[in-house]
């Protein structure tokens, strides 16, 4: 039953009729799909399928999300409330309109940007407040407050076709954030909030341009699903593996390594070894070991225990063969890594040779002391 959303076909596609509008939608749905990438509960996000974006967390639980913006002035209740000329029903009526029908939904939200008015008995601002408490702070003077937004919005709504009932369940699940940044500026945010992300899951520095070119990527699929009319939900949805696959294939195109000091210090090791041809494949190895690291939440102290179990191996075999070089090391180091890897499969089998590796270049890229010139 929860995924009735999913299953309704959609009447019609106001994204794509209108799409030469639609930037600012586009660029807050890539930015979700960045929030994606770190969130492991998120499974989909869908473009412009009955709301201007569907987010599917695990089990199907579904959030529907409408974008708004405001350049100049402010936010009032009384504009989520109003029709628009020539509608029936305003943003908050069209947003309940979903339960209404009976769609289950996990949550309604109001996501984009512009300030928030204080004025009237029933401001959004206090109505913000309330929605943002957490659960375990609702006391009985937060219950008579929301009560009465309940009623005032109740009674604002009945014209719309909404029922007191459904306004319960949706301020239920409600939640306002007109925190966004400004459409002229969210493009350079998102490409901050890209670059932060890229540095958290994957330890990874690319310039900014860099970053900005896949960005721009992640932007141009939201744009295409967007804009294709009338297609059932999957064909409009961006997954999560998809947007990481995306994100990585560009990624590798840059070579990247932690910080630029890191990429030299590799390339020198390597090089000293008679192997600066492997700098490239290092660097892409290290990258999908970090990318495991984060999937499977491999914490500080077992990512440590693996360097420790590496570095021991390796100093042995250095202490007893320190003339070897070139194509004979490489395929020593190899086959102690191989060891290491089929041992650590049996906790998981993405650990196999292949992720020792990364864990390996991991540890070259750190410039610690004691690694200079073993390798």
């Amino acid at each position: 039953m929860v995924a009735r959303v999913l299953s309704t076909p959609q009447l019609r596609d106001p994204g794509s009729e209108a799409a030469a509008g639609y930037d600012y939608q586009w660029h807050v749905t890539a930015r979700m799909c960045v929030q994606m990438l770190t969130n492991k509960e998120v499974e989909y996000i869908v473009c412009e399928f009955h709301e201007d974006i569907i987010q599917i967390r695990r089990g199907l639980h579904l959030e529907l999300i409408q974008v708004k913006k405001k350049e100049g002035g402010s936010w009032s209740l009384r504009d989520l409330i109003r029709p628009e000329v020539e509608q029936k029903q305003g943003i908050l009526g069209k947003l309940f309109d979903q339960l209404q029908r009976g769609k289950d939904v996990g949550h309604l939200v109001l996501l984009g940007h512009g300030r928030v008015s204080d004025g009237g008995e029933y401001s959004l601002p206090k109505l913000v407040a309330l929605l943002d408490l957490p659960v375990e702070g609702r006391d009985e003077d937060w219950a008579r407050y929301i009560q009465c937004y309940r009623d005032f919005l109740s009674r604002e709504l009945a014209s719309q076709g909404i029922n007191p009932v459904t306004v319960t369940k949706g301020i239920d699940i409600l939640k306002i954030d007109f925190r966004l940044p400004h459409p002229d500026g969210i493009e350079s945010w998102n490409w901050d909030l890209l670059d932060q992300t890229l540095r958290k899951m994957w330890k990874i520095e690319l310039s900014m341009p860099e970053v900005a070119a896949i960005y721009q990527d992640l932007y141009d699929r939201v744009r295409r699903v967007s804009t294709k009319p009338k297609q059932p939900w999957q064909v409009k949805a961006i997954s999560r593996q998809e947007a990481l696959d995306l994100v990585l294939s560009q990624v590798r195109g840059h070579a990247p390594s932690f910080n630029r000091r890191e990429l030299l210090a590799t390339q020198d090791k390597l090089t000293s070894a008679g192997m600066a041809h492997k700098v490239t494949y290092a660097l892409q190895k290290r990258l999908d070991a970090m990318q495991l690291r984060f999937e499977v939440d491999i914490g500080a102290t077992q990512w440590e225990d693996f360097r420790t179990e590496i570095d021991a191996k390796w100093r042995l075999f250095r202490s007893s063969n320190p003339k070897v070089q070139g194509p004979e090391l490489w395929q020593s180091l190899r086959s102690i890594l191989c060891a290491l890897g089929q041992v650590w499969a049996e906790q998981d089998s993405r650990m196999g040779p292949d992720f020792a590796e990364g864990v390996f270049f991991d540890m070259t890229g750190t410039c610690e002391a004691e690694w200079r010139g073993s390798i």
